[in-house]
C-alpha cells in the first residue's frame, strides 16, 4: 500500500508515499541515493556518503529505517537481489557483475564485460554488454553459459513472465519484447520509451518524447497516459 522512492528533487533522499499519494515523507537521512529495493525486511540501495567522493557503496538497512549496514566499499550500479545474493555492476573494477550474499559475504565475479541494467529471472542473469553494441546477454547466476540474447541495440529492459520488454535502440527506442530463450521478438509500442518497469500486470514507461509516464498491457494493447 505504499511506494518508497529516491527523490531527485531532493538530493536524492529515500520518500514514502501512499498509494493514493498522501501521507509524503522522508524517510532516513541518507543523501545521493539509488536503486532503492525490499527483500522481505530489510531494504537495500546505494549511497554515496559525504566523504566517498561520490562512489555509490552498497548498503542494507531494517525497513523501519534503523542499523544502517554498508556491505563493501565497491562502486556499484544496478543493485539487485534474487532473495540469496545481490547483484550489481562493480565500477571499482570496470563495470563488471558481481554477486555476493545479502549480508555482504561471498563476493563474486561473474564475467569480464562492461554491464549494465541488470535483471535477474528464473536463474539467470540479464544485462546490456556496453562492449557489445548494447546488446542483451544472459549468463546463468553462478556466471556461466554467457551468450548474447538478443542482436539489437537495446536501452532499458525488463523481465517478467518469460519475456524480456526493451527499449530497441535499434528501431528509434520502440518498445520490444522477447522471450528469455532468445525467440518470439514483437513490436509491442510505435513510442519511444526509456526506464521500463512492471507493476500490477501492466508495463510502464517514460515516453522519450513527451516525457509522460505511459501503461500498456504486455501484448501492447490499452496503451494510455498514466501521468503527464
Amino acid at each position: 500500500g505504499n511506494l518508497y522512492y529516491v527523490n531527485l528533487s531532493d538530493n536524492g533522499f529515500i520518500y514514502k508515499i501512499d498509494d493514493d499519494g498522501d501521507d509524503r515523507e522522508k524517510k532516513g537521512d541518507f543523501e545521493n541515493c539509488e536503486y532503492l529495493s525490499f527483500l522481505d525486511e530489510n531494504i537495500f540501495f546505494e549511497f554515496a556518503d559525504s566523504d566517498s567522493g561520490r562512489i555509490y557503496n552498497p548498503y542494507k538497512i531494517d525497513d523501519d529505517f534503523d542499523n544502517l549496514v554498508k556491505l563493501n566499499d565497491d562502486d556499484v550500479e544496478g543493485l539487485i537481489s534474487d532473495g540469496e545474493y545481490l547483484y550489481y555492476s562493480n565500477w571499482s573494477d570496470g563495470g563488471k557483475i558481481y554477486k555476493m550474499k545479502i549480508d555482504g559475504t561471498e563476493k563474486i565475479k561473474l564475467n569480464d564485460t562492461y554491464s549494465g541494467f541488470l535483471n535477474v529471472y528464473d536463474g539467470w542473469v540479464y544485462y546490456i554488454n556496453d562492449n557489445d553494441n548494447y546488446k542483451i546477454y544472459k549468463m546463468k547466476t553462478d556466471g556461466s553459459d554467457n551468450a548474447v540474447l538478443c542482436e539489437d541495440s537495446c536501452g532499458y529492459f525488463n523481465c517478467d513472465g518469460g519475456y524480456i520488454y526493451y527499449s530497441n535502440n535499434s528501431d528509434s527506442n520502440k518498445i520490444y519484447k522477447i522471450g528469455v530463450d532468445g525467440n518470439g521478438k514483437t513490436k509491442i509500442s510505435d513510442k519511444g520509451g526509456s526506464l521500463i518497469f512492471i507493476a500490477d500486470g501492466k508495463l510502464f514507461y517514460i515516453n522519450t518524447t513527451d516525457g509522460n509516464l505511459y501503461s500498456l498491457d504486455f501484448d501492447g494493447s490499452n496503451e494510455k497516459i498514466v501521468i503527464e
